[in-house]
C-alpha cells in the first residue's frame, strides 16, 4: 500500500515529485484526506472522507547529444505571465546515474490560447510545445546545466523566457570505486 503522510504546505512540494516517480503510463487514482490531527494523507486506496486528486500528465523527454556551442539566447517581449521554475531549486546538486531530472515550473496567468510553453536546457528546446508545467528529462550528461521554461507562439516564436536555474548533475562514474 502506498501511504504517504505529508504537512499540508510540504505535501504541495513534494507530491510532485512522488508522481514523477510512477510510469507515465500508470493510471492509479491518488486519493488526499485529512487526519483529525491535521496531517494531510494522499494514497492510492480510499481513506475515511477522502477526495479523488486529479494528476496531470508529465512530459517524459530523452535528450540528444548536447551540442558543442551554446545556443544563442532569443529576443523576448513581456507578455505579463509569470514564470518560474519551482523544482528543482536554483544550484540544485542531483545525484542519478540515469541523468534523470524532474522539473516542475509555474506559469500565472493561465497561458492564452494562442501560446505553449517549451522547456529549454542550456539554451536550447528539448521538449515538444505543449501546456505541461511538469517535465522529466532523461539522459542528461553530469555537469552544471541551465534550465528556462519558455512561453511561444503558435509559430514558434519564444515571447517570453523564465528566469533560469542551475542545476549540477552527479553521475557516478565508473572510475570511482
Amino acid at each position: 500500500m502506498l501511504l504517504l503522510l505529508f504537512k499540508v504546505g510540504l505535501a504541495t512540494l513534494i507530491i510532485p515529485f512522488i508522481l514523477f516517480g510512477l510510469p507515465s503510463t500508470t493510471k492509479a487514482d491518488v486519493y488526499q484526506w485529512e487526519k483529525p490531527d491535521g496531517t494531510t494523507v494522499y494514497s492510492d486506496e480510499r481513506g475515511p472522507n477522502s477526495r479523488r486528486v486529479e494528476v496531470k500528465p508529465v512530459s517524459i523527454v530523452n535528450l540528444p547529444v548536447p551540442p558543442t556551442s551554446p545556443a544563442v539566447q532569443p529576443k523576448t517581449v513581456d507578455q505579463g505571465y509569470r514564470l518560474a521554475i519551482t523544482s528543482p531549486t536554483h544550484d540544485t546538486t542531483l545525484r542519478d546515474n540515469s541523468g534523470s531530472v524532474s522539473v516542475t515550473a509555474s506559469i500565472a496567468p493561465p497561458l492564452k490560447p494562442a501560446h505553449l510553453l517549451q522547456l529549454t536546457l542550456d539554451g536550447s528546446p528539448i521538449n515538444k510545445l505543449g501546456t505541461s508545467t511538469a517535465f522529466m528529462l532523461r539522459g542528461v550528461n553530469r555537469g552544471s546545466h541551465h534550465i528556462a521554461l519558455q512561453v511561444v507562439n503558435k509559430q514558434g516564436k519564444v515571447i517570453q523566457t523564465s528566469p533560469a536555474i542551475t542545476v549540477h548533475v552527479f553521475r557516478r562514474s565508473v572510475l570511482h570505486k
